[in-house]
């Protein structure tokens, strides 16, 4: 056994540690307890309802001075113990709200209150929050460590880009899908216009075009490319990767250049990085789709007919071309060279971090799932069938995960 290659291995997590645990000791030592008893009893009601209410006391008690009479949490030291990384709070009490008894949100971050509007518009935003979480879990967690001035938007957008993914797919009738797709588009007209939409992710994504002046054309690019593809039919093979990247740049990287917007955020190099980082992450997730598609429709319509043709998958019949699987090899090989062009377009948007102003690096943090799932491909040998990219987090542990997301957040890295 390479003894010092081991040690290696476990000096950086305990290292790390070590500095989280010492910081923790600065901290009860910079913020003792708080006797003010308005204060503290806001802690111990809001703790008596989770799972572990004398945690949650212990946790968030040296915060009672923090608290005001709103209740807001206001710029929590940054540096906690990795098992205090996240507390469990009555979900009344947070935005974004969850429908889950238990609300997830990290003390790292400004703790966000919504006060003084309408239960309607809390509704609508809790019903954001539970959509990503449901159907988006890996940008979730992303979606937490934003700062509070993003957080809001990012969760209406995310959930716009989870209604409009999802429109084909929970439909019945592909031209049920299609009409659900054309009614948003119609809905970003009302939403401009301030007409009222009685639908949840709308009321939020209205209240926060309102706020943040969300360009009204990025909003129409993402709805206009689902469309796109849905109206083709599912033997229409895209030629060449580009066009691919056309799809995830007005997708993915769209909604990432919507989050910046409502972040106040405008840079050239953050704009060339996110457009990098969500072109990675949509080809991947195409990718990761390509049995989900193929068990649907029996076909593999997210594979390009020059990348399959390259390695034996495509067949012409009838005048058409089709992809079969013939060769496994040769569809694994098909999921390398497009994972290749998805890890390209990573190692650019990495080589742009200097120039990445520090308060937009958190908003291109989907950069880290996007590289989990590229080394969860890798470990199976771009086999897209393999039963352990179904599991944990884009295959992998939920815990190892979180960690990952935690720490290149803690740097403020992408």
């Amino acid at each position: 056994m390479n003894m010092k290659g081991s040690s290696s291995r476990h000096g950086v997590p305990i290292l790390f540690i070590a500095l989280q645990f010492s910081s923790y000791v600065a901290l009860i030592l910079a913020y003792p307890p708080f006797h003010n008893e308005r204060s503290m009893e806001y802690v111990k009601s809001s703790c008596n309802s989770t799972a572990y209410p004398r945690l949650c006391y212990r946790s968030l008690s040296v915060y009672a001075s923090k608290i005001n009479t709103s209740p807001r949490v206001q710029n929590p030291p940054k540096f906690l113990p990795c098992f205090l990384t996240f507390v469990w709070l009555p979900h009344e009490q947070l935005l974004p709200r969850l429908t889950h008894p238990l609300a997830v949100i990290p003390l790292g971050g400004t703790i966000y209150l919504m006060n003084g509007v309408s239960s309607s518009l809390r509704a609508a935003f809790s019903h954001c929050v539970q959509q990503v979480r449901s159907y988006d879990y890996h940008h979730y967690l992303c979606l937490l460590e934003l700062p509070a001035n993003m957080r809001k938007a990012a969760f209406a957008l995310r959930a716009f880009n989870v209604e409009t993914a999802r429109a084909m797919d929970v439909a019945s009738d592909p031209k049920i899908g299609l009409m659900r797709l054309v009614w948003w588009q119609e809905a970003i007209d009302k939403i401009y216009a301030n007409k009222l939409i009685e639908h949840p992710t709308a009321l939020a994504l209205s209240s926060v075009v309102s706020e943040s002046k969300i360009s009204k054309a990025w909003l129409k690019r993402v709805v206009d490319a689902r469309i796109n593809d849905a109206s083709r039919e599912v033997t229409d093979l895209p030629e060449t990767i580009e066009e691919l990247e056309k799809y995830a740049e007005d997708t993915a990287s769209t909604l990432l250049y919507m989050t910046l917007q409502a972040g106040g955020i405008r840079s050239t190099a953050v704009d060339h990085a996110a457009s990098h980082v969500g072109k990675a992450s949509g080809l991947l997730l195409l990718l990761k789709s390509l049995p989900y598609h193929a068990s649907r429709n029996r076909h593999f319509s997210y594979i390009p007919a020059k990348v399959a043709a390259k390695h034996g998958l495509l067949i012409k019949e009838g005048g058409r071309s089709e992809i079969h699987l013939d060769s496994r090899q040769g569809l694994c090989d098909a999921v390398f060279e497009m994972a290749s062009v998805a890890n390209a377009h990573l190692v650019k948007a990495r080589e742009l971090a200097d120039v990445v102003p520090s308060e937009a690096r958190k908003a291109l943090l989907p950069a880290v799932p996007a590289q989990a799932l590229l080394d969860s491909l890798s470990k199976v040998q771009f086999d897209v069938f393999d039963s352990r990219l179904a599991r944990g987090v884009l295959g992998k542990p939920p815990l190892w995960f979180q960690m990952k997301l935690k720490w290149y957040s803690w740097r403020n890295i992408y």
